[in-house]
């Protein structure tokens, strides 16, 4: 028995000459593990962000990403198909966490003391991960510290313009403390 989210299944065994008798088996499914899959040099993604202001108006943002591999891990440009400027790369390492971002045009490296684990493969429904990083940017700038708590929820299926597609849902419980040493009389402050 498999079974992509785990569970429990219970078959109960009835003797066919005397309803009476009956056995019992309760069986425990492990979840499914799933397992990274490798990054492609030249792969690209594309997709499209709808933001909505407060007002009520609508912006569409067309997006593209192109995978850049290298040895110690890959960065992913992200940029504007429409305009064709590509500026913010953001860098991972082998394992899939996140290092942080670079601006090349304005020369800004933002990056983390400790990688962040967006993802823990490999996954399955119940597996719980966290840990905590602090992101610097220089030329000095901003400091953001995160400590985060993801967890895979559920194995589901979703449906979105572009088709349906089975999914692990990962719920996200982060908190962060934002501050500005380039900017000594702005308060530092924290949300959740």
């Amino acid at each position: 028995v498999t079974s992509n989210a785990g569970g429990s299944l219970t078959v109960v065994f009835t003797d066919r000459d005397d309803s009476t008798k009956t056995a019992t088996l309760a069986v425990n499914v492990a979840p499914k593990e799933f397992h990274q899959v490798g990054r492609v040099d030249g792969e690209v993604e594309a997709w499209t962000i709808t933001y909505q202001s407060s007002e009520g108006s609508y912006e569409n943002k067309s997006l593209r990403r192109t995978v850049l591999l290298g040895a110690d891990g890959y960065g992913l440009e992200l940029g504007n198909p429409e305009t064709g400027t590509y500026g913010q790369r953001s860098l991972y390492d082998t394992q899939d966490r996140y290092l942080g971002y670079t601006l090349q045009s304005i020369g800004l490296s933002c990056l983390y003391d400790t990688p962040v684990a967006q993802v823990s493969y490999p996954l399955h429904v119940g597996k719980t991960w966290s840990g905590s990083a602090t992101r610097h940017c220089l030329p000095e700038r901003d400091v953001l510290a995160q400590e985060y708590v993801r967890t895979v929820e559920a194995y589901e299926r979703i449906t979105v313009p572009e088709g349906t597609h089975d999914v692990l849902r990962i719920k996200s419980n982060l908190r962060y403390a934002v501050s500005f040493p380039s900017m000594p009389d702005f308060e530092p402050f924290s949300y959740t």
